[in-house]
């Protein structure tokens, strides 16, 4: 928080042009292109880890509800926010501390899933004296955008161990760690445990609050993420999440007219409501 808050204050020009570069290329890609990528469901880090009954409605490639049609503004925002965090840490880390971000990697899923995604960022220790105890070098982050109301959530949640994780944020930071991409360029990566970093979107001013992810709580995501992408397609697992979590999930999933999106909500509210998972 210390090395953002230093770098938004003393912004260096390099960093600052590439995060210019980039958010030009993502402004584009976002606003001109995203209206003609191909819809096709597909497991990614990003979707389809966390619960098992949308694993189950991507393999068996049902319909999408739509995204709102303005959901572009959200995304290039967050786009925004990633880069001038990555070019603030770039500015303010101290000597001794390397980042590299946007690392494309494979995911080692199956068949059927998004075999690459691409990392935030990875903090190296070059200089040892700074965590002398350290036993890895290397630390994988994730930064993701959140409202007033979740930063504040996050700042006081434990993640020692899993807990519901209805956001998929620990499931993400699970699969990258373990990633045969960065555990070959990364020795150790996946022994640390990761950084979950929140941004506010709301007060920006605030900075940044990183979390460390216990390498237990990332093992525990790690197991569920595996066992919700190898579900069958062929057995409804039932209301996954629902069952596990009660109506929390419907805050993340956007059951119940509450906020939130899944592109399948329709369908899990209706089968619900039947209480229907046949195959």
């Amino acid at each position: 928080m210390a090395a953002w808050a230093k770098g938004i204050q003393n912004m260096q020009e390099e960093p600052l042009d590439e995060a210019l570069k980039e958010i030009d290329i993502q402004m584009r890609k976002s606003f001109l292109e995203e209206n003609q990528r191909d819809e096709t469901p597909i497991i990614r880090p990003s979707s389809g880890t966390v619960c098992a009954t949308q694993s189950y409605y991507i393999k068996n490639g049902f319909k999408r509800e739509p995204m709102p049609p303005t959901i572009m503004a959200t995304f290039v925002m967050g786009h925004f926010v990633h880069e001038i965090t990555y070019a603030a840490l770039r500015s303010g880390l101290p000597d001794g501390v390397n980042i590299d971000t946007e690392i494309s990697c494979e995911t080692g899923f199956p068949e059927g899933c998004n075999k690459m995604g691409t990392a935030d960022l990875v903090l190296t220790i070059e200089d040892e004296s700074l965590l002398p105890e350290m036993e890895v070098k290397h630390i994988l982050g994730d930064v993701k955008t959140m409202t007033g109301f979740g930063f504040r959530g996050h700042k006081s949640a434990g993640y020692d161990q899993l807990g519901s994780d209805c956001w998929g944020h620990v499931s993400q930071l699970s699969t990258y760690s373990h990633s045969p991409t960065l555990m070959e360029k990364y020795p150790g990566i996946e022994k640390a445990g990761a950084l979950l970093i929140a941004a506010n979107k709301e007060s920006p001013q605030m900075g940044i609050w990183p979390r460390h992810v216990a390498p237990r709580a990332i093992a525990e995501a790690r197991e569920r993420t595996l066992k919700n992408i190898h579900v069958s397609k062929d057995e409804h697992p039932g209301a996954d999440l629902f069952d596990k979590y009660g109506s929390e999930v419907a805050f993340y999933c956007g059951a119940s007219g509450r906020k939130g999106y899944c592109p399948y909500v329709k369908r899990c509210q209706e089968e619900r409501r039947k209480s229907d998972y046949a195959k």
